[in-house]
């Protein structure tokens, strides 16, 4: 086989797989780098464009080399010799064949404005007792994720899909390589779903409960309040650094009671025997509320907003429910006080 490859190809094949099986094949006039990880949980793919000196093959490549590999260099890939201009990496014949996932009769969606909607990710549930939740779920123009505490959805002027997808968790982890990238395409059937960015293509099955049936996502829709009598709207990014400070300032407990208060709103928290009082500039329409948050959860949906949010309550233990009145719109659960 002979082929030139990118060094970053390669190497960015290694970040999105940190251990698993790679491979470069050579065959009818494309170069493919693929990567499966080691529990074949996802396989990754890369197409090297343009590329004239090839000849059919295929070279497993072993783990280690990756750390010999320059950087933003041509590697020139012949028989088992990996080779720049000043270095030559000889590797002995593998036998780790990785099979490609491949999709028949595929549909496929266009995300034009992913960067943005993608956001939504942080409110993926971490732990593994609900599978459904640790995705991340399309319907029409919306993406949403929600893990029991808060929940973020991101809507789309347009509709993105008619029927329901859910982005594994497998592929969820990975977006954070690609939180620039404008345009995802997504292709699925009924057992693969695969995601791509340009030349890069990362593919899984299509998650499944433990009897192999297709996953359900909650009904979402109805876990916004129909009303609210507490309407708060302030600058996001200075309330979300005010948060942010007392985060650092106690990793322990992050309670904090938010006063909205047409007279001076402030927020105040405890720490070790220090109460800290914070005041903060916000318009309140409707009753004054004293509500109780998760400092962590209030910086992580605030943090995503620009200019002014405005925060909907109705009462001390109902959901607060965040927007922008655009494409935005958040639900942070309050904490109960005793």
């Amino acid at each position: 086989m002979k082929a030139i490859v990118n060094s970053e190809s390669l190497l960015l094949l290694s970040k999105l797989v940190k251990d698993g099986k790679y491979q470069v094949i050579v065959k009818g006039g494309s170069i493919k780098l693929l990567a499966e990880s080691e529990l074949n949980e996802y396989q990754v793919e890369i197409i090297e464009p343009y590329n004239s000196e090839k000849e059919d093959g295929e070279l497993a490549i072993p783990q280690e080399v990756f750390a010999l590999l320059p950087k933003k260099t041509s590697l020139v890939i012949e028989n088992n010799v990996i080779k720049t201009e000043d270095q030559e990496i000889k590797l002995d014949p593998g036998t780790m064949s990785i099979i490609p996932i491949d999709i028949h009769n595929e549909e496929c969606i266009n995300i034009p404005n992913f960067n943005k909607l993608v956001e939504c990710k942080y409110a993926i549930a971490k732990d593994e007792a609900r599978p459904a939740l640790q995705c991340l779920y399309i319907d029409k123009n919306n993406i949403v994720a929600l893990d029991g505490y808060r929940m973020s959805v991101r809507s789309n002027k347009e509709n993105i899909t008619c029927e329901p997808i859910l982005i594994p968790y497998q592929i969820v982890k990975l977006l954070r390589n690609f939180s620039k990238n404008d345009i995802a395409t997504i292709y699925h059937d009924d057992n693969y779903i695969k995601i791509c960015f340009s030349w890069v293509s990362i593919m899984c099955k299509r998650p499944r409960d433990k009897k192999g049936d297709k996953l359900k996502f909650i009904n979402y829709e109805s876990l916004f309040p129909n009303q609210d009598t507490t309407r708060v709207t302030l600058n996001a990014l200075e309330l979300a650094d005010i948060c942010k400070q007392i985060t650092k300032l106690n990793s322990y407990s992050q309670i904090v009671n938010f006063n909205f208060n047409s007279n001076g709103s402030y927020l105040v928290t405890r720490v070790q025997g220090i109460r800290y009082k914070k005041y903060f500039k916000c318009r309140i329409d409707g009753s004054d509320l004293d509500i109780a948050v998760n400092a962590k959860y209030m910086l992580e949906t605030l943090r995503n907003y620009k200019g002014d949010a405005t925060l909907c309550m109705s009462n001390v233990a109902s959901p607060i429910t965040i927007t922008d009145y655009e494409n935005k719109k958040d639900l942070v659960l309050p904490i109960i006080r005793k």
